[in-house]
């Protein structure tokens, strides 16, 4: 844990959240050795706990029931995803078993920050080394459709190891994007569908829409196939949200930072690095500011008016 702990918080990593307390479900001998670290790194108190009461207790109890479901997953996925390709072949009349799916979805606030997502799938389950994510810059803010449409050109524009499906969150209009694509870069071959959620976007009501074929399937809410897509959908759409969150993250520490002259890249990154995010550093006084590598008192003063303007 004191390992796990330390290279967590501490790795070269300028988008890690820094929080202000640390629940802990194990006594730690090095507790208070840690958390001295952790003052000198970023400049303020981190409350590590390890005999935690009430609500605390229940929160750790909720970790340690998610950990073991996750360490459950990981010790069976192998022979689960064989027989999940399997089924996924039989139910979606495919001639052969596939090796690769890949899924797409696309994350956005209000426009900004947009972008979209790519997770892989093979008979060992997620392949997160091949997971992919695209910056959407040169489309209408909103324009889902052309969201999608970018990211699968900038994909498939010069891939050579095509999948054998392709999965894409949506309904009939995110199904006719994605087909337009695949027949332009004439990948007619890939099984193509999307993913539609159902009423009230309530689990297990989803319709699958298969291209070529005129109504969607649906499948059982037990159905184990329906389950193995709900995951792939899931997978994609969490890799979207933490992508989007990154990127709303990035664009707003630079705009805070980027037009104070003086201060560049490096030193927009030390300064984050150092206090441990913008909240932290829009609180700290100029002698503060001069601490860090590369910042001077007159640069400090320079920073701390502009935030505090």
């Amino acid at each position: 844990m004191s390992a796990f702990i330390t290279h967590h918080y501490l790795q070269d990593e300028s988008n890690i959240i820094i929080p202000d307390k640390i629940l802990l479900n194990v006594k730690l001998p090095q507790r208070l050795d840690i958390v001295e670290i952790f003052r000198e790194k970023f400049g303020r108190k981190i409350t590590i706990s390890d005999n935690v009461q009430g609500t605390q207790k229940q929160l750790v109890a909720m970790a340690e029931v998610n950990a073991t479901n996750a360490l459950k997953t990981h010790h069976t996925s192998a022979i689960n995803y064989t027989e999940c390709l399997l089924d996924f072949k039989k139910t979606l009349h495919l001639l052969l078993t596939p090796q690769r799916i890949e899924c797409f979805d696309v994350s956005h606030t209000m426009g900004e920050a947009q972008v979209a997502s790519c997770v892989v799938f093979n008979e060992s389950g997620p392949s997160k080394k091949d997971y992919r994510r695209f910056n959407i810059k040169n489309v209408r803010a909103g324009d889902d459709y052309g969201a999608l449409r970018d990211a699968l050109l900038r994909r498939y524009g010069n891939l050579e190891n095509l999948p054998d499906v392709i999965m894409v969150d949506g309904g009939l209009g995110q199904l006719g994007v994605a087909s337009q694509v695949l027949q332009m870069l004439n990948m007619q071959k890939v099984k193509l569908i999307a993913v539609a959620k159902g009423k009230d976007r309530k689990p297990g009501l989803e319709k699958i829409y298969i291209y070529g074929r005129k109504d969607p399937l649906i499948l059982s809410p037990q159905s184990q196939v329906l389950h193995f897509i709900q995951q792939i959908r899931d997978e994609a759409h969490h890799f979207a949200i933490t992508s989007h969150r990154k990127q709303m993250r990035k664009s707003r520490h630079k705009s805070v930072l980027e037009n104070i002259s003086g201060v560049g890249k490096s030193k927009r990154v030390a300064l984050l690095k150092y206090f441990g995010g913008l909240a932290e550093l829009q609180s700290a006084g100029a002698d503060d500011l001069a601490k860090v590598n590369g910042i001077g008192s007159g640069l400090a003063k320079r920073i701390y008016d502009r935030l505090h303007a």
